[in-house]
């Protein structure tokens, strides 16, 4: 049963996803089949039992915002970043979650680092920022949430 539980969290998941990429594109996008999907606009979908990761393309490149989620305790859903790129390139501002809390925000401008903070003031030096699928950098790493 906890698996069931653990996959209706990652379909809503994706669902919520494709919604958003919707409305940023203005247009629907549809899930990549074919590499040709690539071209004309779709974003791809990797689920694991832990994990998925949502990457939009557009014109063969990543073009829109990268969603990662990570599960690690006990069942809930302890990490997610939002990294959104230009043509291929890392560009704006990418936002760290742990246990749905915003804990950091990292700028890139043409696919570098330009800077980052943690929410509770602690600035990200570029090592820092390359941590930014493993939160340690602000939170001192997972914790279990509280039952």
């Amino acid at each position: 049963m906890k698996s069931l539980g653990l996959i209706k969290k990652a379909l809503v998941g994706s669902i919520a996803t494709l919604c958003i990429a919707s409305i940023a594109y203005g247009e629907e996008l549809k899930v990549c089949e074919i590499k040709q999907d690539k071209m004309s606009g779709c974003i791809e979908m990797i689920e694991g039992e832990e994990s998925y990761t949502n990457t939009p393309y557009k014109n063969g490149k990543i073009h829109g915002v990268v969603e990662d989620s990570m599960l690690y305790c006990e069942g809930a859903w302890m990490g997610e970043s939002k990294v959104p790129y230009v043509n291929g390139k890392k560009e704006g501002e990418a936002q760290l979650f742990v246990n749905t809390k915003l804990v950091a925000t990292i700028k890139y401008t043409n696919d570098k680092f330009v800077a980052g903070k943690c929410t509770n003031g602690k600035a990200l030096s570029r090592n820092d920022a390359s941590a930014i699928s493993s939160p340690n950098a602000c939170s001192g790493g997972y914790v279990c949430p509280a039952e």
